[in-house]
């Protein structure tokens, strides 16, 4: 990976952990269907209007619009609510950490789906390492009731096998939608998704938004979650896909819950247990697992 690959990845992952950070504060006014909504077609407006811009337009195909009906699934709609409810319950740190074992649900689905991607010892290795860390970051006190985070992660954790499929389904149906198009297809049909979600369960036009200053802060919060932990993450994304393949991109895992505590402990003033940094420890083996072996493969291999 060249160095301004490496300074992409290392910008997105910056992003993406902010976004935990984001969210955390948004959701204290906005429900959480209401707060994904928001994002989404904030997002998926901009994007749309940056295509535009740029004298171009979404494909016709009926073929792509699967596939962004697929990304906007799996790796939007689908997750962000997860992610979004599970927040509620949940440290900023703590999910960004949970997140980070999708790659290891990715090498599971892809036993399934790609052909050139079999399981052998040293893969199961890395995902029982993977798996072991999510379950140390549960934590037994949780299994028994004593932390009401419980649900918290359970939808976190479904977040990340969603973020793992969505890497198989990207390698399989995207490889020829430009960049911002499909960014903008993805957030276009998340916003299909979660619509009638919103106005059946939050009913947002209800909400009490007062000025306050929380209310201020909740909006700023939302702004930013669409337009550069969204958007702009997305771009950058779909980029990386296309320049250094889904194994390479996928390391932003590793990234994003240093970034993730970094925010959380700065500006929440958030701490993580010894059995967080255990389970954080047991994750990232996994990962380095996989992608060592990933990275010995030959490039014609990678997406």
């Amino acid at each position: 990976m060249r160095l301004r690959d490496f300074g992409i990845l290392f910008l997105l992952g910056s992003i993406w952990g902010a976004s935990y950070l984001f969210i955390k504060v948004a959701v204290g006014v906005f429900p959480p269907a209401t707060l994904v909504l928001g994002r989404v077609l904030i997002a998926g407006g901009l994007s749309w209007l940056i295509l535009k811009l740029q004298g171009s337009g979404l494909p016709r195909d009926r073929r792509d619009w699967v596939s962004f009906a697929g990304t906007g699934l799996l790796n939007g709609a689908l997750p962000y609510t997860l992610i979004t409810w599970g927040e509620q319950f949940v440290d900023t740190g703590v999910a960004a950490i949970l997140i980070a074992s999708s790659p290891i649900f990715t090498v599971i689905f892809a036993q399934f789906f790609l052909p050139d991607e079999r399981l052998n010892v040293s893969k199961a290795v890395g995902i029982l390492l993977g798996f072991v860390g999510v379950a140390a970051l549960v934590g037994p006190d949780a299994l028994l009731g004593a932390r009401n985070s419980l649900l918290g992660d359970v939808a976190i954790v479904a977040a990340s096998v969603s973020y793992g499929a969505a890497f198989i389904w990207t390698r399989l149906r995207m490889r020829r939608v430009a960049p911002m198009q499909a960014t903008t297809g993805q957030l276009l049909m998340a916003t299909l998704y979660i619509l009638p979600i919103a106005l059946i369960v939050d009913r947002p036009w209800t909400l009490d938004l007062a000025p306050t200053t929380e209310t201020l802060t909740a909006v700023l919060a939302l702004l930013a979650l669409a337009i550069v932990g969204t958007s702009l993450a997305y771009l950058l994304y779909y980029w990386l896909v296309k320049q250094v393949g889904a194994t390479q991109t996928s390391l932003v895992t590793y990234i994003s819950p240093f970034t993730s505590i970094v925010w959380g402990a700065l500006l929440l003033g958030e701490r993580l247990t010894a059995s967080d940094f255990v389970g954080f420890a047991l994750i990232l083996a996994g990962l380095a697992v996989i992608n060592g072996l990933a990275a010995r493969r030959p490039a014609a291999k990678r997406m």
